[in-house]
């Protein structure tokens, strides 16, 4: 994967003292998704570990993590005799380790240069470059392979994340109160003549304490008479919902004992 800027990951910006400037770009990845957006975006000069030169003056965005260690498991370059006397890049190119920066397409391909290193089938190529040799491609360590080369390494953990996150559990746990409502449906529910399904409504044990509410309840069903007594027709509407209410139940017959005797 080639990227046209080089991009480079916080920890190394905090770990070398460099100065960022502001920048909110959008970073793309596979598929054209969305990554993030840039932290800033910095200056940073590199050159070989063995010598300060050729070196190299990049601008670079700053990202948390660029991805995770290289290469996935620790390889044995024994088996690799074309690779035998080149100075390398990267002499433990072979030990996992974390990533700093990524370079962009317009600085790696400069940086390439004539020569080739080829072995056997399923074994990396070392490729020559300003920076000394450089070492990509297939690995095969008994029946499994292993690729050198940059790639997203936590993909995998966030596609069983999202399985897991859209699969249902195998067992909910219920709190009480979930398996009293659920005891109280399965004893009540039954269906009508008409195919409807009834149930009572469940109803808490231990019932709230109300306080002092009468006074406040007289008082607002007074104000309410008084309005209704300017409206004949407001009133006898309301009288005869009041009595259907109590009819059905759903209220306590002191409230509208004074409309239930007109």
């Amino acid at each position: 994967m080639v990227v046209p800027q080089p991009v480079l990951c916080q920890a190394c910006v905090t770990r070398l003292g460099l100065t960022k400037t502001q920048s909110t770009a959008e970073i793309t990845g596979l598929s054209a998704h969305s990554v993030g957006k840039a932290r800033g975006v910095t200056t940073l000069a590199f050159s070989p570990y063995f010598s300060p030169s050729p070196s190299f003056v990049v601008s670079a965005l700053v990202i948390n993590k660029v991805t995770g260690r290289l290469p996935c498991y620790p390889c044995d370059p024994s088996l690799w005799s074309h690779l035998n006397g080149l100075k390398l890049a990267d002499p433990h190119f072979y030990k996992p380790a974390p990533i700093d920066v990524l370079l962009g397409s317009d600085v790696f391909w400069n940086l390439l240069e004539d020569g080739k290193r080829v072995g056997a089938k399923n074994s990396p190529l070392g490729f020559c470059s300003s920076l000394s040799w450089l070492v990509a491609g297939n690995i095969e360590s008994g029946p499994s392979h292993v690729r050198v080369h940059y790639t997203d390494t936590d993909l995998d953990n966030r596609l069983r994340s999202f399985w897991e996150l859209e699969s249902l559990p195998s067992q909910r746990s219920m709190t009480a109160e979930e398996v009293s409502c659920e005891c109280h449906f399965l004893d009540t529910y039954s269906r009508n003549e008409s195919g409807i399904f009834t149930v009572k409504l469940p109803l808490k044990s231990q019932r709230p304490t109300l306080g002092a509410s009468r006074d406040a309840a007289v008082c607002r069903l007074k104000q309410l008479e008084r309005r209704l007594v300017g409206n004949p027709s407001h009133q006898r509407d309301y009288i005869n919902f009041m009595r259907e209410y109590e009819f059905l139940g759903h209220c306590l017959k002191f409230l509208i004992l004074k409309y239930t005797h007109q």
